[in-house]
């Protein structure tokens, strides 16, 4: 099992720029606004498969098998900004394409992600992750590559 499998440093960081960047702008051609989960497969392509996360584990073992995901956060709980918290629903979509695992626990430490507006990578501890993702229903788009 992978100990750090993140989009930070990855030799597949241009590949996974180039994805992000297509299906950004499919989503902006789309309408440019936050897409319903249920249009996201239709907005992504024929590769793009619907999902729904119950762990943090969930999520990683998709990752480490070398996909990538687009999930549903909320993002006042995933940058832990209170003015961002809203309603606490669904208000923002970030990649996951990279864990970080402790080597000798294997214990999930943190998520590769990279924000789907501004393509901005961030390392986001895995506890607010998890809150941010699971407590707005754990969904995800896995798109294979």
């Amino acid at each position: 099992m992978m100990n750090d499998t993140g989009f930070f440093g990855d030799q597949q960081g241009g590949d996974l720029s180039r994805l992000f960047a297509e299906c950004n702008d499919r989503i902006r051609m789309a309408g440019g606004e936050l897409p319903a989960l249920s249009d996201l497969r239709d907005i992504l392509g024929p590769s793009a498969v619907m999902g729904q996360g119950h762990s943090d584990e969930d999520l990683a073992l998709l990752i480490e098998d070398g996909s990538v995901a687009l999930t549903a956060v909320n993002y006042g709980m995933l940058h832990d900004d209170a003015s961002g918290f809203g309603t606490g629903e669904f208000d923002h979509l970030v990649w996951v394409c990279g864990i970080d695992r402790d080597p000798r626990t294997e214990h999930i430490r943190a998520f590769d992600t990279v924000d789907l507006r501004t393509i901005a990578a961030h390392r986001v501890p895995a506890e607010r992750f998890v809150a941010a993702w699971l407590e707005t229903g754990g969904h995800y788009v896995i798109v294979e590559q």
